[in-house]
């Protein structure tokens, strides 16, 4: 550092400056003159940990569509049932089904497609999209009983039973 009392020139009134002994410069009080800095983050322990935390969701969005069956049938129980795939596109991106013989099914291909894409195509990486249609059974059966007319309903592969008027409330009960 350049003497302050002799501006770095070594000399004060045309005598040798006391403070830097003549030559100028002065010895640095930050590294006490030996070129070297305490840290300022650690304080000289060399224990300064500093990381970036990256946290990575991954997701499936799902769009189901299920054409109207023209029932009384709660389609919310076929998500509890298999049935047999009829069709299965696995691709980075997948193009929309068009060839499908019923019509509502190619529309809400096209509607999903496009809702994926604009959702999620500008805040999220898109892996890996799967388009399947899935023919689930579903079968209603009406009866007489007692002379009332009743119906129940068996769906899916596992040919799960619903029905909302069973005609009989109790049980048997063995003695």
């Amino acid at each position: 550092m350049k003497c302050g009392d002799c501006n770095g020139s070594g000399k004060r009134s045309e005598e040798e400056c006391m403070n830097c002994n003549g030559t100028g410069s002065m010895g640095c009080r930050t590294c006490n003159q030996t070129n070297v800095q305490t840290c300022p983050g650690c304080s000289g322990k060399g224990q300064v940990m500093t990381f970036i935390e990256l946290t990575v969701t991954w997701k499936n969005n799902i769009y189901e569509f299920i054409p109207d069956h023209h029932s009384e049938f709660p389609t919310d129980l076929f998500k509890k049932v298999t049935g047999e795939k009829m069709y299965v596109d696995e691709q980075i991106l997948v193009p929309p089904v068009i060839n499908f013989p019923e019509p509502s099914i190619n529309q809400n291909s096209q509607t999903a497609v496009q809702q994926h894409y604009s959702q999620y195509m500008s805040t999220c990486r898109i892996l890996k999209q799967r388009h399947s249609i899935e023919w689930l059974p579903l079968t209603k059966v009406e009866y007489m009983w007692r002379g009332k007319r009743y119906d129940y309903f068996v769906y899916g592969k596992e040919n799960e039973v619903y029905t909302d008027n069973y005609p009989q409330k109790c049980c048997c009960a063995v003695m």
